[in-house]
C-alpha cells in the first residue's frame, strides 16, 4: 500500500495521521474471529513522512457478505438486494488544520463493486489493484491512492462532529476520556460527562479490557455487555437492549470499533436516551 496525502494545491501534508482497517483475505475482520485472527490484526495507525506519504505491507482484502439474521439483511432481502460488500479497505485519514476524511477505498475489480449493499462504492473511493508476478510465480499486489485534504473553516475551534449529542469516545483505562476527533478538548474523569449508570459494551475478545474498565468507573458502572459483533444482529441487539434495561443504565461507554458503536446506536435509538460514547 501507498497513501499519498495532498492539500488542494497539491502540496504534501507532512504528519498526517492514517489509521485503515480491513478484513482479511477471506473476507472477516479480526473480531469475527478472534481465534483464528489475533487481536487488532490488519488494524494500524501510521503518520505520514515529509513527502506526506505512507507505506504498508498488507493482505489483499475479500468482498464478504452482510449477515442476513438481522434487520439490515431482511430488509435487503424484501427487496432483491444482494446482501454483499465488494472488497474494501476504511480510512481514517486526519491532520491539525485540515478536514478529517472518513472514507473506503474499494477494489474496482470486484465484480459486486455496482452493487454494495451500502452504497458507498462511488467512482472516487474506486482503486486500481495493480497485480505482479515474480519470477518465483508468486503473486503481489499494489495500491496506490491520494487522499486530498480540504483546510478546515475554523481550525482549533468546535467542529460540527464535535457539537453532535451522539460522540464517539475512547475511554483510556485512566479513566480519563478523549473525544475522537484529535482537535477535540480533553474531559475529565468519568463524573465530567454526566453519566450516572454506565453499561461497557465491547466484543468477546476485549471482554477482560471491558472489565477493567467498568472497575475503573466506580459505581458509575452498570456492568458489561461483551456480546458485541459483526453489523449488530438482531438477536445480539435484544439481549443488550435487556442488558440495559434490567442494568439501570442510562448511557452506554463503547470500548473498541464499529460492532460495539453500532450496536451503542442501536441501544440509545431503541430508548431514546441522550447518549454518550
Amino acid at each position: 500500500m501507498k497513501v499519498r496525502i495532498r492539500d488542494l494545491d497539491g502540496c504534501p501534508i507532512s504528519g498526517a495521521t492514517v489509521e485503515t482497517w480491513q478484513a482479511n483475505g477471506q473476507g472477516f475482520y479480526e473480531n469475527q474471529f478472534p481465534d483464528l485472527q489475533p487481536d487488532c490484526n490488519l488494524r494500524g495507525i501510521f503518520s505520514a513522512d515529509r513527502a506526506g506519504q505512507v507505506h504498508y505491507v498488507t493482505v489483499k482484502p475479500a468482498g464478504y457478505a452482510v449477515p442476513n439474521d438481522g434487520p439490515v439483511g431482511q430488509l435487503l432481502g424484501s427487496i432483491g438486494y444482494v446482501p454483499r460488500r465488494p472488497a474494501h479497505l476504511h480510512f481514517i485519514v486526519a491532520a491539525d488544520g485540515f478536514e478529517t476524511i472518513t472514507t473506503q477505498i474499494f477494489d474496482g475489480a470486484d465484480p459486486l463493486i455496482a452493487e454494495d449493499a451500502l452504497f458507498n462504492a462511488k467512482p472516487d473511493l474506486v482503486g486500481d489493484f495493480l497485480k505482479e508476478v515474480a519470477e518465483d510465480a508468486r503473486v503481489r499486489w499494489s495500491l496506490d491512492f491520494t487522499f486530498v485534504m480540504a483546510r478546515a473553516a475554523n481550525p482549533g475551534g468546535n467542529r460540527d462532529d464535535e457539537d453532535r449529542t451522539v460522540r464517539i469516545c475512547r475511554l483510556a483505562l485512566t479513566g480519563a476520556l478523549r473525544f475522537r476527533h484529535p482537535g477535540a478538548e480533553r474531559c475529565g474523569g468519568s463524573r465530567g460527562w454526566g453519566a450516572k449508570r454506565a453499561l461497557v459494551l465491547s466484543t468477546p475478545n476485549q471482554k477482560g479490557d471491558a472489565e477493567a474498565l467498568a472497575s475503573r468507573l466506580g459505581d458509575i458502572a452498570a456492568g458489561v455487555f461483551a456480546e458485541a459483533t459483526m453489523h449488530t444482529p438482531l438477536e445480539v441487539t435484544e439481549q443488550a437492549l435487556a442488558a440495559f434495561k434490567t442494568s439501570g443504565a442510562d448511557c452506554v461507554v463503547a470500548l473498541g470499533g464499529g460492532s460495539t458503536i453500532g450496536l451503542g446506536k442501536a441501544i440509545a435509538n431503541a430508548h431514546w436516551r441522550r447518549t454518550r460514547w
